[in-house]
């Protein structure tokens, strides 16, 4: 994964892209020797994979956007597209940034695991998937993540940056929420979904709440992190939050998620 920038006058405007938002996180008090060096690097893992995340985060919703273009979406629509992924691209690199002081990726850092849509898909039903898992199930599941993750953060600069990834992805999943009822779902996409949304709910109830080996970067932890617990808790809130919005939506999300169950 390449998180490098060219270095010349393209970096310029990247700079004033993100700087304004960087320039509220008090990079200056982060102090390396306040705790010990396991916890340190306990954070540190937990940095790189949420890098990856983020990361992984831009690239697809930068499909999210060219495909709202392509299926001539209202130009509000477009624009929200547009607003994710400046947001996620800012994520990286904040993220990087706080990594870094914490010691950086290391020489054996994982790579983010890229998950896109089918190129042979109808712009509308490709969107429609980024709408439903990504936006609506994914960033509503974030923000309870990150809201338990923030809360237990005491270094100042950890919690600025999660501060940031809170109050961005919580637009997301509003974005997400507010773009549904206008997307007018048929019949096929229905079916579509019945198909779908099952299958995404089993793959992020799994990757929210670590596996055994996974659990100890999940511990408490003055740099961001949150018990395994806490996540299972923060997970089914927000599941519940989500079956009701679909439900609201006409959509049978108490099927998906029974169903989803059985695929776990």
């Amino acid at each position: 994964m390449d998180i490098s920038v060219t270095g010349g006058p393209l970096t310029h405007h990247h700079r004033a892209f993100v700087d304004g938002d960087c320039a509220t996180i008090p990079w200056g008090a982060f102090d390396a020797g306040a705790h010990d060096p396991r916890t340190r690097e306990r954070a540190r893992r937990a940095w790189v994979l949420r890098t990856n995340d983020e990361y992984r985060s831009m690239v697809g919703f930068a499909e999210l956007q060219s495909l709202t273009a392509e299926m001539r979406a209202p130009l509000d629509v477009i624009v929200g597209a547009g607003r994710v992924v400046r947001d996620e691209a800012l994520h990286v690199e904040l993220c990087a940034r706080l990594t870094d002081l914490l010691g950086g990726r290391g020489p054996k850092a994982p790579a983010p695991r890229f998950v896109g849509t089918d190129a042979r898909a109808p712009a509308r039903r490709r969107a429609l998937q980024h709408l439903v898992g990504s936006l609506c199930i994914g960033e509503t599941i974030s923000v309870a993540m990150l809201a338990g993750v923030r809360e237990r953060a005491t270094d100042a600069v950890a919690h600025a940056v999660l501060t940031q990834l809170l109050r961005d992805e919580s637009f997301h999943s509003r974005f997400g929420w507010l773009w549904l009822p206008h997307f007018e779902v048929t019949d096929a996409e229905r079916r579509w979904l019945d198909a779908l949304v099952p299958r995404v709910l089993a793959s992020v109830t799994r990757g929210a709440v670590p596996s055994q080996h996974e659990a100890g970067v999940y511990r408490d932890n003055p740099y961001g992190s949150m018990p395994v617990e806490a996540r299972r808790a923060a997970l089914e809130r927000s599941l519940d939050e989500i079956v009701e919005r679909f439900e609201a939506a006409g959509l049978p999300a108490e099927r998906w998620r029974d169903e989803a169950a059985a695929l776990r």
